[in-house]
């Protein structure tokens, strides 16, 4: 298959990742350049964004990136009760299901697990659940998964939080190395 895009793989993976994984569902999982708008009348979302890629090592074809899963919610939808803590609980149980899912380790010392997860979910896409037409149109929209291998996952960063008027948002960074083929003997099985 030719060369895509491959920061939107990394985006697309994780997030379907997270998806398959039960953290979250689809609707409220948005990946790099998702065109639906983000809507936290639902409850909290997370947003998964990858950054430009380094080539490493040079002329390789894997690059490192950085990748920023953003866990956002809103603050106030009781107005009229301030005990009313529901979104605070729903967004803490949301950050707390992302950090676990993305931390998942085999020998305690690094994050393979969770790369080899992510990949299996990423092999996943480009195959329809069933024969309805959003499935068969998502597997065609992910054909490209198919060339695709996360090779390592990083834990960089936990909690930076920014907030935007009443809303709530903390971002988990990674650093992984990728590359545009598929590579045996990187996925779970």
């Amino acid at each position: 298959m030719a060369s895509t895009n491959l920061p939107s793989k990394v985006s697309r993976a994780v997030c379907n990742y997270l998806v398959r994984k039960g953290v979250i569902p689809f609707e409220r999982c948005y990946y790099q350049r998702c065109r639906r708008a983000i809507n936290l009348d639902g409850g909290p979302v997370v947003r998964v964004t990858t950054g430009a890629g380094s080539p490493e090592p040079r002329l390789t074809g894997n690059s490192r990136f950085t990748v920023q899963v953003e866990v956002m919610g809103t603050a106030i939808k009781h107005p009229d009760d301030p005990n009313n803590e529901t979104e605070a609980v729903e967004f803490d149980a949301l950050v707390g299901a992302v950090r676990d899912a993305l931390m998942q380790t085999e020998d305690g010392n690094t994050l393979r697990a969770t790369a080899a997860d992510i990949n299996a979910a990423a092999y996943l896409m480009p195959v329809a659940v069933d024969e309805s037409d959003a499935a068969v149109m998502f597997a065609v929209n992910n054909a490209d998964m198919a060339d695709f291998t996360l090779l390592d996952w990083i834990d960089s960063e936990f909690g930076e939080a920014e907030a935007d008027g009443m809303d709530w948002s903390v971002v988990l960074k990674f650093e992984t190395f990728a590359c545009e083929s598929k590579v045996e003997g990187y996925a779970a099985v």
